[in-house]
């Protein structure tokens, strides 16, 4: 082949092959051909486009950088966008035929009606997320709150968004939000906690940044979320943390306890709410749920740790479990004292009825029991037994059936560190004779 002229492309002089079409070698830019628009009347490429008197193949290759694909169309139309939409498919380059409409002597041509001569960047690298932005760690893809703003304190939109440029602007604020996210190219919000929504896979935030289009921004409802402090298991005192659980709408892990739900929930919280049963455990950011023993073996309901991965709503710095995932705490064990009041001796756990008590001599109830309590108000007896957290029988003769001592597991409603008995279960002390 000869070479018939040679034509100015920004700064590069390239040779025009005949027969004069737009393969111009365009730096880093590969001509793919000539394209036809998807029969569907949607654009084959739909991220961002200009037109121009102007226009070449230099022109949009600049008005595009950034972007996988260009494509020249009608003489004066550019196109930008990372991927070619469904239905889009090569024609002949001859159908490429008009001119650019800032060409020199109709030698370079610009696509046609619903013809595009399509370019490719063999240099681009599709966008991602940066482990880090400023002093904030990406935690992933999130939706939006199902009736608000997942990040809801303060939000803006700049032509410069970037996840650094939106994490700093969180930490400068007064309140230094622990909370920034990136959305829809340009939009940045705020915010102390994570509210609604959930984790949702990475591909679905595909949006590049207006600042910078190798870096991803999030997608129409879709945020990349950044934290100042990744959210870690709370540790709560006089409990232990049995892990991350699977949990079922219809018949809960903590399902025999009451239950509740607040905008400032956290772990200490949803504990203190359960205080007078055996296990707590928090999911979904805001749901606190208490019992005594879970419906399912706790090994058989494992979850991977990542799964429980929503911030607790109250303090954002907490993990309060996921959609289906449960933070469950167990109280640690207790044993009792051997002695109480100095006089009294810890004798067994026994089986108690109701129809038939073992101490059946005085019983009382209270609010504040606890063993102290009971051998007070026992003092007058040989025997006290603590029963069900707040019951306390007097007798001055004990003819109970012994049971395992594991059976007498319900704390004092008034000493969460001392047990007393459970159902049917009497935890029995005797009066120590005088010396």
């Amino acid at each position: 082949m000869s070479f018939l002229t040679i034509k100015q492309v920004g700064l590069l002089a390239m040779p025009l092959l005949a027969p004069a079409v737009s393969a111009l070698a365009l730096s880093s830019w590969t001509h793919e051909g000539c394209h036809h628009e998807p029969l569907s009347h949607v654009r084959a490429l739909k991220d961002k486009s200009t037109s121009s008197s102007g226009m070449c193949a230099g022109t949009c290759a600049n008005f595009c950088a950034g972007y996988k694909y260009f494509g020249l169309e009608y003489g004066s139309e550019c196109w930008c966008g990372n991927e070619l939409t469904g239905g889009t498919f090569k024609v002949a380059d001859n159908e490429c035929n008009m001119p650019c409409s800032g060409g020199s002597g109709g030698a370079e041509t610009c696509g046609a009606g619903d013809r595009l001569d399509i370019y490719v960047d063999n240099t681009w690298q599709a966008p991602s997320s940066p482990a880090e932005a400023g002093p904030y760690k990406h935690m992933g893809c999130h939706t939006e709150g199902e009736s608000g703003r997942a990040l809801n304190r303060i939000g803006f939109a700049s032509d410069t968004n970037t996840p650094e440029s939106c994490a700093l602007a969180c930490a400068a604020q007064p309140e230094h939000y622990n909370y920034a996210g990136v959305e829809w190219g340009k939009e940045c919000f705020c915010a102390e906690t994570i509210r609604g929504g959930d984790w949702a896979p990475a591909s679905e935030c595909s949006k590049p940044c207006a600042g910078n289009r190798k870096q991803l921004c999030g997608e129409g409802g879709r945020l990349n979320i950044y934290a100042a402090v990744l959210p870690a298991v709370a540790a709560v005192p006089r409990y232990t943390h049995q892990g991350c659980k699977v949990d079922a709408q219809h018949y809960r892990l903590l399902e025999f306890g009451p239950r509740t739900a607040a905008d400032d929930m956290t772990a200490s919280k949803c504990a203190a709410f359960c205080s007078a049963f055996d296990y707590f455990g928090v999911e979904f950011g805001r749901e606190c749920f208490c019992s005594d023993a879970p419906t399912s073996d706790l090994a058989q309901v494992a979850a991977p740790e990542a799964d429980c991965s929503f911030p607790c709503a109250g303090d954002g710095l907490a993990l309060c479990g996921a959609k289906s995932r449960v933070n469950v705490y167990q109280k640690k064990a207790v044993v009792n004292p051997a002695t109480v009041a100095g006089r009294w001796t810890y004798l067994e756990c026994g089986v108690d009825v109701v129809s038939s008590r073992v101490l059946n001599q005085a019983v009382f109830h209270d609010a504040a029991m606890d063993l102290e309590l009971c051998a007070q108000k026992c003092e007058d007896f040989a025997y006290f037994g603590v029963e069900f957290g707040k019951e306390c029988f007097c007798g001055n003769t004990y003819t109970g059936t012994t049971a395992p001592a594991s059976d007498c597991s319900k704390r004092c409603v008034g000493n969460d560190d001392q047990l007393c008995g459970a159902p049917d279960r009497i935890s029995v002390y005797q009066k120590t004779p005088p010396a």
